[in-house]
């Protein structure tokens, strides 16, 4: 090859080099985009930032490549939407140029290796600028400074949450569970946005995943999510104002059977190391979660009505490009509060549908029963403890509070629902077997009745509201071996009226085995049945008991 050649040669291949990937230089790694909502007055949030209400101007990096934006509104189901590079760029057609540095430099020498003769290649060297062609041409096209975001954004419209009405019962977390074998646990990526949307489309992770072996979900976790969101849309009592009943109250028992991890891989080349700042212009990948929930819908008093099914997927969520433990930690629980969000709501479509979140105002009426009036009442203290007997079912233990010399005893319903026979335990640790004669879920009591004569029965008062700041003691069986009677005292610290009962409020100290039990007053007459005790963070020395009047009336009792 001469010298002239060889001249000729250098002078291609550095045209070669300096005019190719024009495309992606002259293409902005930056736009601006103007985001809004559907929603009017809608907030719009970006990276966890407000950034406007109805509308924002936002500049995006074009190398992150999913931008995900959420519009949130009181009383609104906030929604995220991904806004992502969607077409080519005007200055794609730069492209023409890319091509051109390499074809017009590799004739030039091939003609000057077939005019030296020392080499010959001939028409085979038109091989190697096609290899060239091809790479420059795709990183042109899948290069993220080539492609353009929309550029006016809409965040469709939200939805309001379906939040419970006067009408309606309130649903308290009763159990969780994760219920999910490693078959059903299941890590799906997808090469790009419209795949994901397009159902089936994903196939099972790659190692490159970020999810897959990392991500767990927690029951802690699952229990807090559902908490809140039953909170946000009003099906959780939080004023404490509210006696809960089989009528206004449900449970739910929520087992997790299926858990699918959806992830989003950017479809774009990895660009980063054109940036100069590796950690900033990574590509965010999007990243969702799907679950199967079995819900066990139960009453008042634990037992099983429904089982639902609700299969729902959580919005995207952004996914940090390499995210540590803490990352994940943070997009796992968005995107579970996300997912609740539309389980719950689900859920309470179906349970409005089959008519079970309606209150109810079941009353049972029972012919009157006449019992015999104590005589000789005792204001001695150290009697009180007498009128307590222990009701034992299967592992529960709760108290009781004798009635009738003849052996009728009332106790709390929830102790024996379900149960037509329980066992009782006196005082000298004999045992004997009662028989649920009347039953009011309504207001949680119960008449039980033993074969047993000589007991000693507490008088019912017939008072309506007793005076508040009244000396009070309250007796019921402690949690120890020998299942001992505990006397406390206290006061009748409040009368609250709730569904046309009399609750009476006191701090005499409670355990949950005192519901049931009498609440005597200083003359030794019964002012009320324990009912139950207010517990929770920042609660403490609240107990409730149902007016000794209102038992008479609601199990149909009297005095001959």
């Amino acid at each position: 090859m001469n010298v002239r050649n060889f001249i000729n040669g250098s002078i291609a291949l550095c045209a070669m080099f300096c005019f190719s990937g024009c495309a992606v230089m002259f293409s902005p790694s930056h736009q601006r985009v103007n985001v809004s909502s559907a929603t009017p007055g809608a907030t719009i949030k970006f990276e966890g930032d407000s950034i406007g209400v109805g509308h924002a101007r936002v500049k995006l990096n074009k190398y992150r490549v999913y931008n995900t934006f959420t519009a949130e509104k009181e009383g609104y189901k906030s929604r995220s939407y991904c806004v992502t590079l969607k077409k080519f760029a005007p200055t794609v057609a730069l492209a023409a140029i890319d091509a051109l540095a390499f074809v017009v430099p590799t004739m030039v020498i091939s003609r000057n290796i077939q005019r030296d003769g020392t080499v010959s290649l001939g028409n085979d060297l038109a091989i190697i600028p096609g290899f060239f062609l091809f790479g420059l041409l795709l990183t042109d096209l899948k290069h993220a400074k080539t492609h353009l975001y929309e550029r006016d954004p809409v965040i469709p419209a939200l939805k309001p949450y379906d939040t419970r009405n006067n009408t309606e019962k309130y649903m308290l977390v009763n159990n969780t569970k994760l219920d999910v074998p490693s078959s059903d646990m299941r890590f799906v990526n997808y090469k790009n946005l419209g795949k994901y949307y397009k159902s089936g489309n994903g196939r099972s992770t790659s190692s490159r995943s970020y999810t897959k072996d990392h991500l767990k979900i927690e029951n802690t976790t699952f229990t807090g999510t559902l908490n809140y969101t039953l909170k946000k849309m009003k099906f959780i009592d939080t004023t404490n104002s509210v006696f809960p009943n089989i009528n206004n109250c449900l449970y739910l028992d929520a087992t997790i059977k299926k858990i699918t991890f959806h992830e989003v891989e950017s479809p774009y080349l990895n660009t980063a190391k054109y940036s100069g700042n590796l950690e900033k212009v990574m590509p965010n990948h999007l990243f969702s979660v799907e679950l199967v929930i079995d819900w066990d819908v139960l009453d008042y008093y634990k037992e099983k009505k429904k089982t639902i099914r609700t299969v729902e997927k959580s919005d995207l969520v952004t996914l940090a490009y390499n995210p540590d433990e803490a990352d994940l930690t943070n997009a796992l629980f968005r995107a579970l509060k996300d997912n609740m969000d539309f389980s719950i709501m689900s859920l309470r479509r179906q349970l409005t549908s089959q008519n079970m979140l309606k209150i109810t105002n079941d009353q049972v009426k029972e012919t009157v029963l006449e019992l015999t009036r104590p005589q000789n009442v005792s204001t001695r203290k150290e009697d009180f403890s007498k009128y307590c007997v222990a009701v034992k079912v299967g592992d529960k233990l709760g108290s009781g509070t004798v009635v009738s010399e003849d052996g009728y005893i009332v106790t709390n319903y929830h102790y024996i629902a379900g149960k037509e026979k329980v066992e009782i335990v006196f005082a000298d640790s004999s045992t004997s077997v009662a028989e649920v004669v009347r039953k009011n879920p309504v207001c949680d009591m119960a008449l039980l009745k033993v074969q047993k004569n000589g007991l000693t029965p507490a008088l019912l008062s017939d008072e309506s509201d007793p005076e508040i700041g009244v000396d009070v003691w309250a007796a019921g069986v402690t949690h120890s071996s020998d299942r001992t009677v505990r006397l406390t005292r206290g006061i009748i610290s409040g009368v609250r009226k709730y569904e046309g009962m009399t609750m009476l409020q006191t701090d005499a100290s409670l355990n949950t085995a005192n519901g049931g039990g009498p609440l005597v007053n200083e003359k030794g007459i019964v002012s009320g049945i324990v009912s139950f005790k207010v517990m929770g963070r920042g609660v403490e020395g609240i107990g409730f008991a149902l007016s000794a009047r209102d038992i008479m009336e609601k199990l149909s009792l009297m005095y001959k």
